[in-house]
């Protein structure tokens, strides 16, 4: 019976630190992107912050766009439960958007917003990523 108790309650935990994303403005075709995730929510933290980023490049009226850096950082964690020891992993990726303009010739590592949300792009942005490990 405390197995199974701590067993659910680790899942939840996992559950619920799985992935998120933060935006912030640097201009109005620039922006910062911070997108953590941890292993077990079959999303790589780099293709949650691509889809994130495509969903504010749409947002913002755009499709193409680039990084102009990027880097990655893990993190695990010992976390004590109740005579049990879990260990929890975070990746956070940061890095910096520069949208691109219809009008500028796109560079060879340009990506399509649209392209990385898929057909369905338009629902994608309407709904947000949600929750990726449900």
């Amino acid at each position: 019976m405390r197995y199974s108790m701590y067993s659910g309650l680790l899942a939840a935990l996992a559950i619920a630190a799985c992935t998120s994303a933060r935006i912030e403005d640097r201009t109005t075709t620039s922006f910062y992107v911070e997108a953590k995730s941890a292993p077990a929510c079959g999303m790589s933290d780099k293709e949650y912050m691509d889809r994130a980023s495509a969903i504010e490049v749409i947002k913002r009226g755009g499709d193409r766009f680039v990084y102009l850096d990027s880097e990655s950082v893990s993190r695990s964690n010992v976390v004590p439960m109740g005579g049990y020891i879990s260990y929890q992993t975070e990746t956070k990726r940061i890095g910096t958007v520069q949208m691109l303009g219809s009008d500028q010739p796109a560079p060879a590592h340009a990506l399509s917003a649209r392209r990385i949300l898929g057909p369905e792009w338009e629902a994608v942005v309407a709904e947000g990523l949600g929750p990726t490990c449900m």
